[in-house]
C-alpha cells in the first residue's frame, strides 16, 4: 500500500485569507479601542460606559472597510453597515440622551449582546464567503482541466 497524502491547500488558501482580513479588521479595533480609552480620560461623562459600545461601531466600519474593494463581502459589509447603525442609535440612546437629561429605560446589557452577537455573525459569513469563493475556484479549475483532456467523438468521450 502507497502512502496518501491529504491534501490541505484548499484549507489554507480558504482560512488564511479569512484570517488575514479579521487579523486586519481587529487589529485596527483594538487601535481604535485604545483610542476610545485615551479619549474616555478626557471625555469622562460621556464615553465611560459606553466606550465598549463605541468600539463596536468602530468594528462595523472596519468589517465594511473591509467589504467595500469587492463585491465578495457584500453581505458581511451590509451587516457591518447594520451593526454600526445599531450602535449608533444605542450610544446616543445610553449614552446622549440620557446625559442632556432625558432618560430612556433600555437594557444595555441587551444592546451590547445583540450588537457582539451581529460581529460574530459577520465573521462566520466573511469566512463562508471565502470558503465559498475557493470552492468556486477550485471547481472551475478541474472543470477546466477536464475540458482540456478530453475530447469528444461521436458521442463517446476518449480521454488523452
Amino acid at each position: 500500500m502507497e502512502n496518501k497524502k491529504i491534501n490541505f491547500d484548499w484549507l489554507q488558501a480558504w482560512l488564511w485569507p479569512s484570517i488575514k482580513e479579521l487579523f486586519i479588521s481587529y487589529l485596527s479595533i483594538i487601535a481604535a479601542f485604545i483610542a476610545l480609552r485615551l479619549i474616555g480620560d478626557s471625555c469622562e461623562q460621556i464615553i465611560h460606559r459606553n466606550d465598549i459600545l463605541a468600539s463596536i461601531i468602530i468594528t462595523a466600519v472596519c468589517i465594511a472597510w473591509q467589504g467595500r474593494k469587492t463585491n465578495k463581502y457584500k453581505i458581511p459589509r451590509d451587516i457591518g453597515a447594520a451593526i454600526g447603525i445599531l450602535g449608533i442609535i444605542s450610544y446616543v440612546l445610553l449614552t446622549i440622551l440620557p446625559h442632556k437629561g432625558i432618560n430612556i429605560h433600555l437594557n444595555y446589557c441587551l444592546t451590547f449582546w445583540i450588537s457582539i452577537l451581529c460581529v460574530l455573525v459577520s465573521i462566520v459569513l466573511v469566512l463562508l464567503f471565502n470558503y465559498d469563493a475557493e470552492a468556486k475556484k477550485r471547481q472551475e479549475a478541474a472543470s477546466s482541466a477536464r475540458s482540456t483532456t478530453e475530447e469528444t467523438v461521436g458521442d463517446k468521450n476518449i480521454k488523452l
